[in-house]
């Protein structure tokens, strides 16, 4: 129980950020087109899902204030998760 660290074991500096190229983006929205073109039926399901959803839940947020906040929360919370069959097409392609 006697194990001193002293200021010196420590490593104070900030974690490296590692820098993105000005034409990455494009890449990325390049793999998610081709994704797209390569299953169209469930990434247009997925992508209607998602709209009706966020429809269905701004209506509801509308009528019920008070639940305003509540709806969206849950929203921007659960649809993280939801999105993970998006991934998992991506990766078996």
């Amino acid at each position: 129980m006697g194990v001193e660290t002293s200021s010196t074991d420590r490593q104070d500096s900030p974690p490296a950020v590692r820098s993105v190229g000005i034409g990455r983006p494009f890449a990325w929205l390049a793999a998610g087109w081709r994704d797209l073109r390569a299953n169209p039926i469930a990434s247009l399901a997925y992508g209607l899902l998602f709209a009706i959803a966020g429809d269905l839940i701004t209506i509801f947020a509308w009528r019920n204030g008070h639940f305003f906040i509540v709806a969206t929360s849950g929203f921007f919370l659960v649809a993280p998760l939801l999105a993970g069959g998006l991934y998992e097409i991506s990766r078996r392609l």
